[in-house]
């Protein structure tokens, strides 16, 4: 492989990298909400006769509820197949979920730097060949 070719296909597998650690980073956020939303409505549960919530269910609906009672919930496994679970294990689970996508966006950073290294090098030597050409 010529080292056009070698920058060519360090840069897509950069880019490929940098889109996979864009979509963990969303999913990340999306699971620290649900996991904050979990933990919100244990509290609200606590204290019980409180005044009414408002849920937001969409951009143009939210539920006004007078009383809490969350005995289980729905937690997405894949594919789009959700499995019923108990608040708490719906939390411990998003909780292991959260550490692994942690792990991956870290993982994956580490190898986005070592691409950078490798690019930086290779545009430096393919500079310089052209300069003394």
């Amino acid at each position: 492989m010529s080292s056009q070719q070698n920058l060519v296909a360090l840069r897509n597998t950069y880019q490929v990298l940098l889109e996979e650690v864009n979509r963990l980073t969303l999913i990340y956020t999306d699971l620290n909400r649900s996991i904050e939303t979990l933990e919100t409505f244990k509290k609200l549960k606590e204290r019980e006769g409180t005044t009414p919530i408002m849920v937001p269910v969409g951009s143009f609906l939210s539920m006004i509820m007078s009383g809490i009672r969350m005995d289980k919930v729905a937690v997405q496994v894949g594919a789009g197949i959700y499995v019923e679970m108990s608040p708490e294990e719906a939390l411990e689970e998003l909780k292991k979920r959260l550490e692994e996508v942690k792990d991956n966006i870290l993982k994956m950073q580490v190898e986005l730097r070592q691409i950078e290294a490798q690019l930086i090098s290779a545009e430096r030597v393919g500079g310089a060949k052209k300069g003394s050409s």
